[in-house]
């Protein structure tokens, strides 16, 4: 960014801007954006805050930036541009307005350490020594090796892009202390068009089903008739739901719901890693014979392919990453059982009437005590020895065995009335079902590809629960050794939770992925 920038004859308003206005400038993008972009109201700016240096950018360039420099596809940037529809920015930069000196640092823009000219009357500042060196030289006739004539000082500079007028800024003053003197109609008018972007992104987000209405589960499709999404999730803000998931969320409601670290979700991420160490070993030295009925959904038929790590590396390439064979724990499979846990351990905060209004999922007395354990293990954790990829975590260890207790009780749930949608499982199989990029829900067309990862990673865990090679000693769980006919105990555990008709979680997705094949072929791709 080493531009020259020569005196300004135009005029610059020292002004200041009312708190209110302040205190508007964090909503006019939703949290979903605010790491992609920022939105200086006074002067009517557009900031793209991801770039290494952020600068302002206008409207028509916005679409290219995103599509070129970040590779992002329609649907994922389209979101982003419907968000700035309706607020005023120029279609130039040289529209911009100039911003005085010695104020606080604009919001969003790169700070640059560079020089200003100290010759009475000069406005030459610049980001780049020999620039100022040559300026000195050429039309100040002062020369660096002559002491007392600097002719120069170091400053903060900003500007809105490159080769556009810098100005300096006082990193001394906290932001925004400073500001310009609007008048009454200015402020009026500012306000005006703050409230109806604001409107706007109000009726954008119930429009994209953010809050769901009765009004839009009423307007469906035959797949989301059949999934009962719509029903499931009415009156309730899906997009913050499915933010609740992520170890790391911009979400600023969801740090004021909650108070367990990102850092403390890592670990416990980390400690899922751990226990799927454990279920892989088990996977191994399992015949071949019991795992050919693992992979099938029907009480009389065993599966068309053996269930092990061999079919996950080769069918379900495209959503596993290996680095070798048996790192199961970087794929994405494993990423849907780390993202249910984050959320549990999320709400395991609220109280049962805040979790049922806010989120609608139900826990049983068992799931929940086991949660609470779990819970609490984490926080005895010390949070300055957690490593964030830990990797040193005790496979026998009473953190370790208890989530697998935790795990095991939302797998083993049963539905004595057929089904029940807000159980943890099938709640969550719902939530996978939101798309966070439209505020909308997924076709079954893609929906498909991740349950049926998040299938195969349930029948791992029952296959841990039935035939463990280890004992768990914490949670008394003995090892198959302790069954003389192992056979046997993998198919009754597989009868009463593991086939259709078992009207179990594992029941409901076998059904969810069976059905949305058939809505796939019916819809094509959407």
């Amino acid at each position: 960014m080493d531009s020259i920038n020569g005196s300004n004859d135009s005029p610059i308003i020292q002004t200041t801007v009312d708190p209110f206005i302040q205190t508007m400038v964090d909503p006019i993008i939703p949290p979903l954006y605010r790491s992609w972009l920022h939105y200086d109201i006074e002067h009517k700016a557009l900031v793209c805050v991801k770039c290494e240096n952020p600068h302002a950018i206008t409207r028509p360039r916005l679409r290219r930036h995103l599509r070129d420099e970040y590779k992002l596809k329609k649907k994922d940037y389209q979101p982003i541009l419907d968000c700035i529809a309706d607020l005023p920015i120029p279609d130039s930069l040289d529209g911009l307005p100039p911003v005085s000196d010695g104020l606080p640092a604009r919001q969003g823009l790169a700070v640059i350490p560079g020089f200003r000219c100290t010759s009475e009357g000069c406005q030459f500042r610049t980001s780049g020594w020999m620039f100022m060196k040559k300026h000195l030289s050429m039309n100040h006739r002062i020369e660096r090796r002559h002491q007392g004539t600097a002719g120069f000082e170091n400053v903060s500079l900003q500007a809105w892009g490159r080769n556009h007028k810098y100005w300096i800024v006082d990193e001394t003053v906290p932001p925004h202390s400073e500001a310009r003197t609007v008048t009454g109609t200015e402020k009026e008018g500012l306000v005006k068009r703050v409230t109806q972007a604001q409107a706007t992104m109000e009726k954008k987000r119930q429009e994209g089903w953010n809050i769901l209405k009765q009004s839009q589960v009423q307007d469906s499709t035959p797949w989301l008739d059949f999934t009962k999404w719509k029903q499931l999730f009415l009156g309730k803000d899906i997009v913050l739901i499915s933010e609740s998931r992520l170890i790391k969320t911009d979400s600023p409601r969801i740090h004021d719901l909650f108070r367990i670290s990102p850092k403390r979700l890592q670990f416990m991420c980390n400690v899922l890693d751990t226990l799927l160490s454990r279920c892989t070993e088990t996977l191994e030295t399992t015949p071949e014979e019991i795992r050919d009925w693992l992979n099938s959904p029907k009480r009389t038929d065993p599966g068309t392919r053996t269930f092990e790590l061999g079919q996950t590396n080769a069918t379900f390439k495209r959503y596993i990453t290996f680095l070798s064979l048996y790192r199961l724990t970087d794929g994405r499979y494993a990423k849907y059982w780390k993202d249910l846990l984050c959320l549990c351990l999320r709400v395991a905060e609220l109280t049962e009437d805040e979790r049922m209004e806010t989120y609608g999922i139900e826990f049983t007395e068992e799931q929940l005590h086991n949660l609470q354990v779990i819970y609490n293990l984490c926080e005895e954790q010390d949070e300055g020895d957690l490593e964030w990829g830990a990797t040193n975590i005790d496979p026998r260890s009473a953190l370790v065995e208890n989530l697998f207790r935790f795990i095991t009780s939302l797998l083993r749930e049963s539905f004595p009335d057929g089904d029940a949608p807000a159980s943890p499982l099938c709640y969550y199989a719902g939530v996978l079902g939101i798309d966070r990029n439209s505020q909308g829900f997924r076709t079954a067309y893609t929906y498909t590809t991740h349950i049926s990862g998040f299938l195969w990673m349930s029948r791992l865990f029952m296959l841990e629960y039935a035939l463990p090679k280890y004992r768990y000693e914490h949670i008394g769980l003995p090892d198959r050794t302790t069954y003389n006919n192992r056979a046997w105990r993998m198919e009754s555990i597989r009868r009463e939770h593991m086939i259709e008709g078992s009207y179990s979680p594992i029941s409901r997705m076998i059904n969810l992925l069976r059905r949305g094949k058939k809505f796939a072929m019916k819809e094509g791709i959407a």
